[in-house]
């Protein structure tokens, strides 16, 4: 089924970059299941542009939005399902055959949003036809499951892994959403909580990935840690419960697989919250954590690979990532060891570094008195006494100033989410 919106104009050039901007300003009507009376709420278009093989020269490709459906201070709320849009139109011509433009589409959802998908709520997928003006649902290919994206986020393709697209079209890609805490729709740069970002690869283009953003205002109170823990291993009474659940929430800590929960003896969905954790793994916590993980720096550790395997295209990425921003520093032989567990004391330097680059802290001087077993050549010692400065004792300690028995022996998964989650609560 079509629905006629406007008339009909031709597409080419500037003229028609322009006249796509001033179209989709209104966009489409209220997504399924959701109120008519808010409006979509679009962030600055990011443009792309190709090369036009029969001009011989360069032009613009298209324009490209996120955008979540609300009203500013009003709604959603906290706890509410909304909608969130990937939307891209393409008017250049790449001189692809047929003129077809393939799109990879991600979303890099706000801290602690979750998508919120079901049968009365489902993933909407619109094809707009600017020559004629007319849209058409999607409901066959429309994907009803989420896959893990090229950057990290929620990936929604159709079967054959790309949005088909030629000049004169645009697809819209909305998906719902729940928010577990209020975001001030506020886009604060590299780290930014309330940010939605639409990560585009738009293959036929010169600049290939996108990444448009818009500040997502969600009004309420945060949610209480739910009364039923949602890992079968991480009973309510655990002393980290709090933190893990708020992390979870935030879409910065995951369980694990079915599989690896079978392989541990408990009902999936499980977390492991005694097991050791990799260096590879801290760095996308952390990375996830500031606001960091659509960045792709390159990683220039010489060790991805040992004889068991390799870390994966996320987790390396992520590696690169810290250590471009100074975070993760490697050992002196040039190494980063990502396989290694992360110690105590090394979390704490990876927290305190983190939130030092974010500026949200700021570094204090080593105190010799706070943890005085930590010797000055384990690199810890500055960070330690900055990260006592903001938060207080490290978990599992009471008095700073008395000895840290195993500072340098492999900490839990649970006493790492403890860590971070007293840093940035």
């Amino acid at each position: 089924m079509t629905v006629r919106l406007w008339t009909s104009f031709v597409w080419r050039g500037a003229l028609a970059l322009a006249t796509l901007a001033i179209l989709l300003t209104p966009l489409l009507a209220a997504p399924h299941g959701v109120s008519a009376a808010d409006t979509w709420q679009l962030g600055q278009a990011t443009q792309t542009t190709t090369y036009n093989c029969f001009l011989g020269s360069d032009e613009p490709m298209g324009l490209n939005w996120a955008g979540y459906y609300g009203e500013p201070g009003v709604s959603p709320t906290v706890g509410q399902v909304y909608y969130v849009q990937a939307l891209f139109g393409i008017t250049g011509d790449p001189c692809t055959p047929g003129g077809v433009v393939q799109v990879h589409v991600e979303f890099l959802l706000p801290q602690g949003t979750q998508p919120a998908i079901s049968a009365a709520n489902p993933v909407t997928c619109i094809k707009e036809d600017f020559s004629t003006r007319e849209t058409t649902p999607d409901t066959a290919d429309c994907p009803q499951t989420p896959q893990s994206g090229m950057q990290g986020g929620l990936a929604f393709n159709p079967p054959g892994g790309t949005w088909p697209i030629t000049r004169g079209y645009a697809w819209h890609i909305m998906v719902p959403v729940v928010s577990s805490q209020p975001l001030d729709g506020l886009i604060t740069g590299s780290s930014c909580p309330s940010c939605l970002t639409a990560a585009l690869d738009i293959i036929d283009s010169n600049q290939s990935w996108t990444y448009p953003q818009v500040g997502v205002n969600v009004v309420g109170q945060a949610a209480p840690p739910p009364s039923t823990s949602p890992f079968s291993d991480v009973p309510t009474s655990h002393p980290y419960y709090q933190a893990i659940v708020a992390l979870a929430n935030q879409g910065i800590i995951h369980g694990y697989q079915p599989v690896t929960c079978q392989e541990e003896h408990v009902a999936y969905p499980c977390f492991g919250p005694d097991d050791p954790i990799m260096r590879a793994q801290m760095a996308a916590l952390i990375a996830r954590t500031m606001g960091w993980d659509q960045e792709s720096h390159g990683n220039q550790f010489p060790d991805r690979c040992n004889a068991k395997g390799c870390i994966d295209n996320e987790l390396w990425r992520e590696v690169g990532t810290l250590a471009y921003r100074d975070v993760a520093h490697g050992y002196q032989d040039g190494t980063y060891r990502p396989f290694d567990h992360v110690l105590y004391a090394q979390t704490i330097s990876f927290i305190t570094r983190a939130m030092e680059k974010s500026g949200k802290w700021q570094a204090q001087a080593d105190n010799p008195s706070i943890y005085p077993n930590v010797p000055a050549t384990s690199g810890h010692r500055a960070d330690l006494t900055t990260y006592v400065h903001y938060v207080g004792a490290a978990p599992g300690t009471t008095d700073p100033k008395a000895a840290w028995g195993n500072w340098d022996q492999p900490n839990s998964r649970a006493w790492f989410a403890e860590a971070l989650w007293l840093a940035i609560k």
